[in-house]
């Protein structure tokens, strides 16, 4: 029985893939295809077509290649450098813009509806839900959804216990004097 060919499949936007181990080998299929691939050219061992991938890969570092035999991927190559650098890049980029819109509304919360008597009062609330929210950020990592839904959800119970806070204050009486 002649061995299978190794193929090549090149990732593309969509392309999902699952690695997982059995009995102590990396075992990976390919979930959904996306805009990815196969390469028409087919390698005869599993070196041969490393070296092409490499070589691909210097005329574009973003592509991902999966080496496989059937429906199994048996190794990924890609440059980790730029795809690390890559997700850092997006990592804080996401990391700056969702912080600067939980300050805005924060600072929203805060005008509208908290009862602070002073510009000090509505800093002091903004900073510290930036602050939560930046711990969340390091706490959760900085590709995450999660914090910013937790601090919405915050900033919505603010709103509903704002009301609550101000509604048992009684105005400032001036004391009489009686001479």
């Amino acid at each position: 029985m002649a061995q299978e060919l190794i193929r090549v499949f090149r990732e593309g936007k969509g392309t999902g893939c699952e690695m997982r181990f059995e009995n102590g080998q990396s075992v990976g299929r390919i979930l959904n295809q996306g805009e990815g691939v196969f390469l028409d050219k087919r390698f005869l061992s599993v070196e041969d077509a490393k070296a092409f991938c490499e070589s691909e890969l210097k005329k574009d570092m973003s592509l991902v290649f999966d080496i496989m035999r059937g429906d199994d991927i048996l190794h990924t190559v890609m440059n980790l450098a730029y795809h690390g650098a890559r997700e850092k890049r997006w990592n804080r980029n996401y990391a700056i813009l969702s912080t600067a819109a939980v300050m805005l509304l924060a600072l929203i919360v805060s005008v509208t509806v908290m009862p602070f008597q002073t510009i000090t009062g509505h800093l002091v609330f903004i900073a510290g839900m930036t602050l939560l929210y930046v711990l969340f950020l390091s706490i959760m990592g900085t590709g995450n959804i999660e914090g910013a839904v937790v601090m919405v959800i915050i900033l919505v119970l603010a709103v509903l216990i704002a009301p609550q806070l101000t509604k048992h204050v009684k105005p400032s009486q001036e004391i009489e004097h009686s001479g």
